[in-house]
């Protein structure tokens, strides 16, 4: 719900279920860069720098993948947190 609030302040025109595709798909991006395998991490950084380039053009679909990508670290880091208390 969040990245739809995002993208229809930041583009309000076209903020369809696409936004939602594209933040799911950040936050496997974020998940990806966690990894343990070198591969995946830079498969996860591709796409966080395609996001960058969106967000750069101003397009719709980056501000969705790089809050994507941002809750996904922050539920990352909360999960990983909690494991070791």
């Amino acid at each position: 719900m969040l990245t739809q609030l995002l993208a229809a302040w930041w583009q309000p025109i076209g903020a369809g279920n696409s936004v939602a595709c594209f933040a799911l798909a950040g936050s496997i991006f974020a998940r990806a860069l966690l990894h343990d395998r070198r591969a995946v991490q830079l498969l996860g950084l591709a796409g966080i720098a395609a996001a960058l380039l969106l967000l750069a053009l101003r397009d719709i679909h980056g501000i969705a993948t790089v809050l994507g990508a941002t809750l996904g670290l922050l539920l990352a880091a909360g999960k990983s947190r909690a494991r070791h208390d």
